[in-house]
């Protein structure tokens, strides 16, 4: 087959064709299928390799912050996972939990982590987890963005003052 620089691909009910310099090249009836199925893998693989960076970035900052995973995460993959916004809020949800769950273990097995101490806010955090599950679905989209940047800016004021 010739190599060829710029090139088009014609596929008529019978066959594939690349037409460039050389002439036309037939390449069969699935040569289109493939070579989209190629492209797309390839940017299938950039993508989950920043997916993957995002969620290392989450639990970094999750475990050495004791939380926070969420507020790296959500940005992250509203910009590289291609999700709906409200798909983005429950991965992000769904995505965080195995993390805190091994950020609180690590924290649990170094004896840092008091367990009578953090079991009413685990009851509460259970409460307003099924509480915001429930209702999660009713909250307009534009809404739960405000509501998110908002207890991030309350958050990073409050930290800082």
């Amino acid at each position: 087959m010739p190599r060829c620089g710029t090139f088009l691909l014609y596929r008529s009910k019978v066959e594939v064709f690349l037409f460039c310099s050389k002439g036309a090249v037939p390449l069969g009836q699935n040569a289109a299928v493939e070579v989209g199925r190629h492209r797309s893998k390839e940017k299938n693989m950039k993508n989950k390799n920043k997916i993957r960076l995002a969620g290392a970035l989450a639990g970094i900052v999750n475990g050495v912050f004791g939380g926070g995973g969420g507020m790296v995460l959500l940005p992250l993959l509203s910009r590289w996972s291609g999700l709906t916004d409200r798909r983005l809020f429950a991965t992000s949800v769904a995505v965080i939990f195995p993390i805190c769950v091994v950020s609180a273990a690590v924290y649990f097995f170094r004896a840092e982590l008091p367990l009578l101490t953090a079991l009413p806010y685990l009851i509460g955090g259970a409460v307003g987890g099924l509480i915001g599950g429930v209702t999660f679905e009713k909250v307009p989209v534009g809404w739960l963005k405000v509501i998110f940047a908002l207890f991030l800016l309350y958050g990073g004021v409050k930290y800082l003052l």
